[in-house]
């Protein structure tokens, strides 16, 4: 448990470390790694989740993450890049796994819907997918170059939908 509540504690910093592309690397395994011993534990995520923060913590780096990487649509919503090398990299990846190992005990979703502000900060999150592929269906010209970014979109809105499987 002493372990576990380190990790909880310098979650934040591993989530800036993959900010700096160069330290993605070195940061993904270890990470991924301890990430998917921890939150098998459904006796550990409860203490993690109510009695140390770790799904406010979770939920607050994942947005800075997601904003890291957003531009402004029309009307000044927030939507994820993905042309953003970040996205591009799947770096991601790890933190929405931690997110939905923790969502797949019911003491961490029930905390979740209890917890107003951590229910908007979820709401946030997901708000933060809408409109991320700029992609649109051209039917009267050629297009001569189209952008890959649509597979990271579509595997980005992958991801989330596992939230929700669980």
């Amino acid at each position: 448990v002493v372990f576990a509540k380190h990790y909880v504690v310098t979650y934040g910093e591993r989530i800036a470390m993959t900010l700096d592309a160069d330290k993605v690397k070195a940061a993904d395994s270890v990470m991924t790694t301890i990430g998917a011993h921890l939150f098998n534990f459904e006796d550990l995520v409860e203490v993690l989740v109510t009695k140390h923060g770790f799904l406010r913590s979770l939920l607050q780096c994942l947005t800075m993450f997601f904003f890291e990487c957003a531009v402004p649509l029309q009307g000044g919503h927030l939507a994820v890049d993905c042309t953003h090398t970040l996205i591009q990299s799947d770096a991601y990846c790890r933190f929405l796994n931690d997110l939905i190992a923790i969502l797949k005990f019911s003491p961490a979703v029930a905390h979740l819907l209890a917890v107003p502000d951590l229910y908007d900060q979820f709401l946030l999150l997901l708000g933060c997918a809408q409109g991320m592929d700029p992609n649109l269906r051209r039917t009267s010209t050629h297009v001569d170059y189209e952008s890959d970014s649509w597979r990271h979109a579509f595997c980005l809105h992958h991801r989330f939908n596992a939230m929700f499987l669980c």
